[in-house]
């Protein structure tokens, strides 16, 4: 969960601190502007954002203009940006200042390792605040940081090599659902002698090579081909596709779940007559959630998690195969495969079932990540599998 910070108090702090023109006398060896700045990217890469921001006000109090602490901060206040996505005025003051700050930062740097730590930081900041233009300025930035001289490896600051550069401007080419651009930068990280970056690349150039997978099948729905490169799935956009490219293979059934009407955060959604479909279906996972003080509700906004997803598998494949699927096969089995997932858990059945049938996968290191958000490739990928099944049939 992200630790949040009080938007007035943060963007004061970005934009006033670190004016005095005499750097603070350091209060120990390890207390230096590239130390304070590495322990800030870490908290970023921690998502503790208001110690990052400590650390890079630090750096920049030891030396007054230190690039890399200026790009910090300036990549906090694009978080603090995004989060004000729907605030278009307080999103366009922030963009404003924190571009503000990476226009000092370059023109700071002392060294081409210094700038390299910058351009990257700015690409980043660009891609996750996302304002006017984002994509062609970090395109902008990505050029310059490949001018760069890339052997200043040994300045010990976050970033040490150009495998950064182009990680990272892969992932906004992916954003921007630029693929090809995406693709080509991430086979120059995979084909690097440098291994920093290879299994994030990894990561990303397998879920293109999903997409290219998802896209053989013919989906059925636009919500799905929008979904597709999307990080995170809602309850509402789950069940919208689900009923869009398997509605014509499931049983119709009325509404009636218990003693709980109509969900209040379901009319007039969207979404509605999808969900009240999924509804009447009793899947685990895109089920109702009770309340005895607020009544029931479906929470369609709420971010959809790989156990979530893995129960609603389940459950799907006793209504789309032959099969009989148990719900308790195999609970209570003394020791879990996965070290992520207690053999007692809800959803351990489920993911055993889901891997044993790869329509769903653990990670390198045999981790299932149950709390994870499920991307857009993980579900319409395992949507996909369940369909051909059912056809196969």
């Amino acid at each position: 969960m992200r630790m949040l910070i009080t938007g007035t108090c943060l963007f004061t702090l970005l934009v006033l601190a670190g004016c005095a023109a005499k750097g603070a006398t350091p209060l120990g060896e390890d207390d230096t502007p590239v130390n304070n700045y590495n322990k800030g990217m870490e908290a970023v890469e921690n998502d503790i954002w208001n110690g990052a921001l400590v650390n890079f006000d630090r750096a920049v109090a030891l030396l007054p203009g230190y690039a890399p602490g200026l790009a910090g901060k300036a990549f906090v206040l694009a978080e603090e940006t995004s989060l004000a996505r729907n605030q278009a005025e307080k999103r366009e003051e922030r963009a404003e200042s924190f571009r503000r700050l990476l226009d000092k930062a370059i023109k700071h740097s002392k060294t081409e390792a210094e700038e390299l730590n910058v351009r990257i930081l700015a690409i980043r900041a660009e891609t996750l605040a996302k304002g006017d233009n984002w994509y062609g300025k970090a395109r902008s930035h990505y050029e310059a940081g490949r001018r760069l001289d890339a052997r200043e490896s040994d300045s010990g600051l976050y970033y040490r090599s150009r495998q950064a550069l182009n990680y990272y401007m892969a992932q906004a080419c992916f954003d921007e659902h630029d693929f090809d651009c995406a693709e080509t930068l991430l086979r120059r990280v995979l084909g690097s002698p440098e291994g920093r970056w290879r299994q994030a690349a990894d990561t990303t150039f397998s879920r293109l090579q999903l997409m290219e997978r998802i896209s053989i099948n013919r989906l059925s729905s636009d919500l799905a081909w929008k979904l597709m490169a999307r990080n995170t799935v809602s309850r509402a956009e789950a069940a919208a596709v689900l009923i869009g490219e398997l509605g014509d293979r499931l049983p119709s059934r009325d509404f009636l779940v218990g003693d709980c009407p109509m969900p209040n955060d379901v009319k007039g959604h969207a979404y509605q007559d999808e969900i009240i479909r999924t509804l009447s279906l009793k899947l685990r996972g895109l089920d109702l959630v009770r309340s005895q003080a607020e009544g029931c509700f479906f929470k369609p906004e709420a971010t959809l998690t790989r156990k979530e997803l893995a129960m609603m598998l389940e459950d799907l494949l006793g209504l789309l195969t032959s099969e009989s699927v148990s719900a308790t096969r195999f609970l209570g089995q003394d020791k879990s495969p996965y070290k992520d997932v207690r053999s007692h858990a809800l959803w351990y059945n489920s993911v055993l079932i889901v891997v044993n049938r790869n329509l769903m996968q653990t990670d390198l290191t045999g981790a299932f990540r149950p709390n994870d958000a499920v991307t857009g490739t993980e579900c319409l990928m395992a949507i996909c599998r369940l369909r051909n099944a059912n056809q196969a049939q």
